[in-house]
């Protein structure tokens, strides 16, 4: 997780509970400049119950103008 940048890469999370891995079926993140993680489709905060372990790049990056608008619609 120390590897993520805040530089609007589309990201898939992976979370890990007693039986190992598992993908956050089908959602996407992104990590503000903040330290915040941001869902992507809902738009939504994010705030973890259980921590990621690790990222997977999408190798897509949304443009500042995009990232504002999610941040905008997870806040109203």
């Amino acid at each position: 997780m120390s590897t993520a940048r805040p530089d609007g890469l589309r990201c898939d999370l992976l979370f890990d509970d007693w039986a190992g891995h598992f993908p956050t079926d089908g959602l996407q993140y992104f990590l503000d400049a903040d330290g915040s993680w941001y869902q992507i489709d809902p738009p939504a905060k994010v705030s973890f119950v259980r921590k990621p372990i690790n990222w997977r790049p999408s190798y897509v990056r949304m443009t500042p103008e995009r990232r504002a608008l999610i941040k905008s619609k997870a806040k109203g």
